[in-house]
Protein backbone atom coordinates (compact mmCIF):
# COMPACT_ATOMS: atom_id res chain seq x y z
CA UNK A 1 0.00 0.00 0.00
CA UNK A 2 1.21 3.48 -0.77
CA UNK A 3 0.62 6.87 0.76
CA UNK A 4 -2.57 8.47 -0.44
CA UNK A 5 -2.06 10.73 -3.45
CA UNK A 6 -5.07 12.76 -2.34
CA UNK A 7 -3.20 14.66 0.40
CA UNK A 8 -2.62 18.33 -0.27
CA UNK A 9 -2.13 21.34 1.98
CA UNK A 10 -5.32 22.99 0.75
CA UNK A 11 -7.66 20.26 1.94
CA UNK A 12 -10.68 21.46 3.89
CA UNK A 13 -11.59 19.79 7.19
CA UNK A 14 -14.51 18.18 5.36
CA UNK A 15 -12.14 16.66 2.78
CA UNK A 16 -9.77 15.48 5.50
CA UNK A 17 -12.53 13.80 7.48
CA UNK A 18 -13.87 12.20 4.29
CA UNK A 19 -10.42 10.74 3.61
CA UNK A 20 -10.09 9.52 7.21
CA UNK A 21 -13.55 7.99 6.95
CA UNK A 22 -12.50 6.17 3.77
CA UNK A 23 -9.36 4.89 5.49
CA UNK A 24 -11.31 3.71 8.53
CA UNK A 25 -13.80 1.83 6.38
CA UNK A 26 -10.91 0.26 4.48
CA UNK A 27 -9.26 -0.63 7.81
CA UNK A 28 -12.46 -2.34 8.94
CA UNK A 29 -12.40 -4.41 5.75
CA UNK A 30 -8.73 -5.24 6.35
CA UNK A 31 -9.37 -6.39 9.92
CA UNK A 32 -12.40 -8.40 8.83
CA UNK A 33 -10.38 -10.15 6.14
CA UNK A 34 -7.51 -10.84 8.52
CA UNK A 35 -9.89 -12.11 11.21
CA UNK A 36 -11.52 -14.54 8.78
CA UNK A 37 -8.13 -15.62 7.43
CA UNK A 38 -6.73 -16.31 10.89
CA UNK A 39 -9.89 -18.19 11.86
CA UNK A 40 -9.50 -20.35 8.75
CA UNK A 41 -5.87 -21.00 9.69
CA UNK A 42 -6.94 -22.05 13.19
CA UNK A 43 -5.13 -19.13 14.83
CA UNK A 44 -7.77 -18.01 17.30
CA UNK A 45 -5.55 -15.48 19.12
CA UNK A 46 -4.71 -13.60 15.93
CA UNK A 47 -8.37 -13.91 14.89
CA UNK A 48 -9.53 -12.37 18.18
CA UNK A 49 -6.95 -9.55 17.89
CA UNK A 50 -8.29 -8.67 14.43
CA UNK A 51 -11.88 -8.94 15.60
CA UNK A 52 -11.06 -6.49 18.40
CA UNK A 53 -9.40 -4.10 15.94
CA UNK A 54 -12.42 -4.31 13.66
CA UNK A 55 -14.75 -3.32 16.49
CA UNK A 56 -12.41 -0.52 17.64
CA UNK A 57 -12.24 0.89 14.09
CA UNK A 58 -16.04 0.77 13.85
CA UNK A 59 -16.47 2.55 17.20
CA UNK A 60 -13.86 5.17 16.30
CA UNK A 61 -15.52 5.75 12.94
CA UNK A 62 -18.96 6.50 14.35
CA UNK A 63 -17.45 8.71 17.07
CA UNK A 64 -15.60 10.65 14.38
CA UNK A 65 -18.87 11.27 12.54
CA UNK A 66 -20.47 12.59 15.74
CA UNK A 67 -17.42 14.76 16.45
CA UNK A 68 -17.58 16.32 12.98
CA UNK A 69 -21.28 17.03 13.35
CA UNK A 70 -20.76 18.56 16.82
CA UNK A 71 -17.75 20.73 15.92
CA UNK A 72 -18.16 21.42 12.20
CA UNK A 73 -21.96 21.21 11.93
CA UNK A 74 -21.85 19.05 8.80
CA UNK A 75 -21.99 15.44 7.74
CA UNK A 76 -18.80 13.81 6.51
CA UNK A 77 -19.09 13.34 2.75
CA UNK A 78 -19.08 9.75 1.52
CA UNK A 79 -16.28 8.56 -0.75
CA UNK A 80 -15.85 5.43 -2.80
CA UNK A 81 -14.03 2.71 -0.90
CA UNK A 82 -12.13 0.01 -2.74
CA UNK A 83 -12.68 -3.48 -1.39
CA UNK A 84 -9.75 -5.34 0.17
CA UNK A 85 -9.18 -8.99 -0.64
CA UNK A 86 -6.39 -10.77 1.21
CA UNK A 87 -7.74 -14.31 1.34
CA UNK A 88 -6.65 -16.24 -1.76
CA UNK A 89 -9.56 -17.26 -4.00
CA UNK A 90 -8.59 -20.94 -3.99
CA UNK A 91 -9.06 -21.07 -0.20
CA UNK A 92 -12.81 -20.80 -0.72
CA UNK A 93 -12.76 -24.37 -2.10
CA UNK A 94 -10.35 -25.74 0.52
CA UNK A 95 -10.79 -27.21 3.98
CA UNK A 96 -8.96 -25.52 6.80
CA UNK A 97 -7.82 -28.90 8.16
CA UNK A 98 -5.70 -29.36 5.04
CA UNK A 99 -3.66 -26.17 5.48
CA UNK A 100 0.02 -27.05 5.84
CA UNK A 101 2.38 -25.57 8.42
CA UNK A 102 4.37 -23.89 5.63
CA UNK A 103 1.23 -22.26 4.28
CA UNK A 104 0.33 -20.99 7.74
CA UNK A 105 3.83 -19.62 8.22
CA UNK A 106 3.77 -17.90 4.85
CA UNK A 107 0.36 -16.33 5.29
CA UNK A 108 0.94 -15.20 8.86
CA UNK A 109 4.09 -13.46 7.64
CA UNK A 110 2.29 -11.91 4.67
CA UNK A 111 -0.78 -10.84 6.66
CA UNK A 112 1.20 -9.27 9.50
CA UNK A 113 3.47 -7.40 7.09
CA UNK A 114 0.48 -6.08 5.16
CA UNK A 115 -1.20 -4.97 8.38
CA UNK A 116 2.01 -3.30 9.58
CA UNK A 117 2.40 -1.47 6.28
CA UNK A 118 -1.23 -0.28 6.51
CA UNK A 119 -0.73 1.06 10.06
CA UNK A 120 2.53 2.80 9.12
CA UNK A 121 0.83 4.50 6.19
CA UNK A 122 -2.14 5.47 8.37
CA UNK A 123 0.19 7.04 10.90
CA UNK A 124 1.92 9.05 8.17
CA UNK A 125 -1.40 10.18 6.66
CA UNK A 126 -2.75 11.27 10.05
CA UNK A 127 0.45 13.23 10.71
CA UNK A 128 -0.08 15.12 7.45
CA UNK A 129 -3.73 15.82 8.25
CA UNK A 130 -2.83 17.03 11.73
CA UNK A 131 -0.34 19.53 10.32
CA UNK A 132 -2.77 20.74 7.63
CA UNK A 133 -5.47 21.37 10.24
CA UNK A 134 -3.04 23.21 12.52
CA UNK A 135 -1.95 25.48 9.65
CA UNK A 136 -5.62 26.28 9.08
CA UNK A 137 -6.09 27.11 12.80
CA UNK A 138 -8.56 24.22 13.14
CA UNK A 139 -7.26 23.36 16.60
CA UNK A 140 -10.19 21.17 17.75
CA UNK A 141 -10.06 19.16 14.55
CA UNK A 142 -6.27 18.91 14.75
CA UNK A 143 -6.47 17.67 18.34
CA UNK A 144 -9.07 15.09 17.35
CA UNK A 145 -6.78 13.82 14.59
CA UNK A 146 -3.92 13.79 17.11
CA UNK A 147 -5.95 11.44 19.32
CA UNK A 148 -6.40 9.11 16.34
CA UNK A 149 -2.69 9.41 15.60
CA UNK A 150 -1.80 8.43 19.16
CA UNK A 151 -4.14 5.41 19.00
CA UNK A 152 -2.59 4.35 15.70
CA UNK A 153 0.92 4.76 17.13
CA UNK A 154 0.04 2.59 20.14
CA UNK A 155 -1.41 -0.14 17.93
CA UNK A 156 1.59 0.04 15.62
CA UNK A 157 3.91 -0.34 18.62
CA UNK A 158 2.04 -3.51 19.73
CA UNK A 159 2.16 -4.87 16.21
CA UNK A 160 5.87 -4.11 15.80
CA UNK A 161 6.68 -5.89 19.06
CA UNK A 162 4.73 -8.93 17.88
CA UNK A 163 6.46 -8.79 14.49
CA UNK A 164 9.89 -8.59 16.14
CA UNK A 165 9.12 -11.74 18.13
CA UNK A 166 7.79 -13.54 15.05
CA UNK A 167 10.85 -12.55 13.01
CA UNK A 168 13.15 -13.65 15.83
CA UNK A 169 11.78 -17.19 15.55
CA UNK A 170 11.44 -16.98 11.74
CA UNK A 171 7.63 -17.25 12.00
CA UNK A 172 7.97 -20.67 13.62
CA UNK A 173 4.56 -22.37 13.56
CA UNK A 174 5.08 -23.98 16.97
CA UNK A 175 5.72 -20.55 18.50
CA UNK A 176 2.74 -19.09 16.61
CA UNK A 177 0.51 -21.87 17.93
CA UNK A 178 1.79 -21.39 21.49
CA UNK A 179 0.92 -17.69 21.67
CA UNK A 180 -2.65 -18.08 20.41
CA UNK A 181 -4.32 -18.88 23.73
CA UNK A 182 -2.75 -15.90 25.50
CA UNK A 183 -3.73 -13.52 22.69
CA UNK A 184 -7.22 -14.99 22.52
CA UNK A 185 -7.79 -14.51 26.24
CA UNK A 186 -6.30 -11.00 26.22
CA UNK A 187 -8.59 -9.74 23.47
CA UNK A 188 -11.59 -11.68 24.68
CA UNK A 189 -11.22 -9.82 27.98
CA UNK A 190 -10.78 -6.47 26.21
CA UNK A 191 -13.98 -7.16 24.29
CA UNK A 192 -15.79 -7.79 27.55
CA UNK A 193 -16.70 -11.39 26.80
Amino acid sequence: MKLSNSINDNMSPSQIYAEINRRQITAMMLHRELSVMFSFLGLQGFKRWQEYRYKKESDENIKMHFHFIDYDNHLIPDMNVEAIHIIPNDWYNAENLNVSANTKKSYVNRAMLEWQEWEEETKEVLEHYYMILLKQDKVCDAEYVMCMLKDTSKELKKLERCMNKLKLVDFDTVYIAEIQEELHNKYKKKMGE
